[in-house]
């Protein structure tokens, strides 16, 4: 595997772990029970800065497909940035 190929596949992989965040929460373990919970705002900064740094300030057209990691990450955290839950 070359580096433009490894760099590729941390990039697929830190989107997909960032939309499973939003999707299904941070896996926390208490009294050996795996339980989650939904991403502080530090973890918050971290997704927004990653999308930043992707160019990606606004939702893009048609350039990627809705089963994409990244799109649905975008459009989850665009979600949660606009809910009334955000606001607390």
């Amino acid at each position: 595997m070359n580096l433009k190929e490894t760099l590729e596949r941390i990039h697929t992989s830190a989107a997909t772990e960032f939309l499973g965040w939003l999707e299904d929460g941070i896996p926390v373990w208490e009294d050996g029970e795996e339980h989650f919970r939904r991403p502080n705002a530090q973890e918050m900064n971290a997704m927004i800065k990653f999308l930043k740094d992707n160019g990606i300030d606004r939702l893009p057209g048609e350039e990627l497909g809705p089963d994409d990691p990244l799109a649905k990450l975008i459009q989850l955290a665009t979600k949660r940035t606009h809910s009334p839950e955000a606001a607390e």
